[in-house]
């Protein structure tokens, strides 16, 4: 997404290293002053064990999720050469293996629900900066929240109603969309525990990045909450703490998957959005809820639906 750069700011700033640069996005008369002192790094690493541990689920401590393998890390052997110093090699080179979809924050393309092959860096995804909402929503009982989703739902599943997220975003300064002056491309979707409810979701960046979600049913998008996050016309990607946008066990249908994609019927096309599952956001004492400009880092790892990815995030002001 191009941003012209307003030179008379700039320099303004010149005596602080420019920490603050005013930014305008192509197409707009928005400006933004946009703090890049303080990048915020919302992703939960990958972080490989060795085999005997990562196969143990028990035992690894990294982040995991549909009882998906663990990523583990050993040393290359090749013959009688093993690449580790402490083995006799004079270098360590490592073999590691991840699966991207259980192992810490990544970013999905619409090839994850498609026949055909599509990858990420196919669909042309290009760096640079995206205008982001985070929000901080709490999750509510399925039979309360007045939406649906299918068959698989049950009354007490913990959902993200689409009436929580439109409350948090008519909380954020020209949050609601008639009346924001300007073109949301990202939205961020914090969960939060309920005041003096039940813990639903990991209270720490700690926990969340040593937990395993596998079997747990975490919170989902009900159908109405992803069509309408689906509908946002310059949405280029959706951001979740959770492990995925969908019901752990959904029965295949992928419901919020294909709002957010939109995949046209009959072909194996559709939007070249990205869905980014697994992030981990700081609390709202460290970070609040409002607008930022959105940095999504994504690996150069091609001919995958998915790869790593970092979200940073830069608190942004509309001026």
């Amino acid at each position: 997404v191009p941003y012209r750069l307003n030179e008379k700011r700039m320099a303004a700033h010149a005596g602080v290293g420019l920490s603050k640069v005013v930014m305008k996005p192509e197409g707009t008369d928005c400006e933004f002053e946009v703090d890049f002192s303080r990048p915020i790094d919302c992703c939960v690493p990958i972080t490989p064990e060795s085999p005997d541990i990562a196969s143990d689920s028990k035992k690894s401590k990294q982040a995991q999720a549909f009882c998906l393998p663990c990523a583990s890390v050993q040393p290359v052997k090749l013959g009688n050469w093993t690449g580790s110093v402490s083995k006799g090699s004079s270098v360590n080179v490592d073999l590691i293996t991840i699966c991207v979809h259980g192992n810490g924050t990544h970013a999905e393309c619409i090839g994850h629900i498609t026949r055909d092959h599509q990858s990420v860096h196919q669909l042309g995804w290009k760096p640079g900066f995206l205008i982001c909402h985070l929000i901080s929503v709490e999750p509510v009982r399925f039979e309360s929240s007045g939406d649906d989703y299918n068959q698989n739902s049950k009354p007490k599943d913990w959902v993200i109603s689409e009436k929580s997220i439109k409350d948090a975003m008519g909380k954020i300064k020209f949050g609601p969309l008639e009346t924001c002056p300007y073109s949301i491309q990202a939205v961020a979707i914090r969960t939060v525990n309920p005041k003096n409810g039940p813990k639903i979701v990991p209270d720490s960046s700690d926990e969340r990045k040593s937990k395993n979600w596998s079997g747990t049913n975490p919170p989902y998008l009900t159908r109405q909450a992803s069509q309408f996050l689906g509908n946002i016309s310059r949405l280029r990607t959706l951001l979740v703490d959770l492990p995925s946008v969908d019901k752990e066990d959904d029965g295949g249908m992928l419901i919020a998957h294909k709002a957010i994609f939109q995949p046209v019927e009959g072909k194996e096309t559709g939007n070249r959005r990205l869905i980014t599952e697994s992030c981990c956001f700081p609390s709202k004492k460290e970070t609040e809820d409002g607008c930022y400009f959105l940095d999504l880092q994504l690996s150069p790892i091609l001919n995958t639906d998915a790869v790593p990815a970092r979200p940073v995030l830069y608190s942004a002001e509309l001026i």
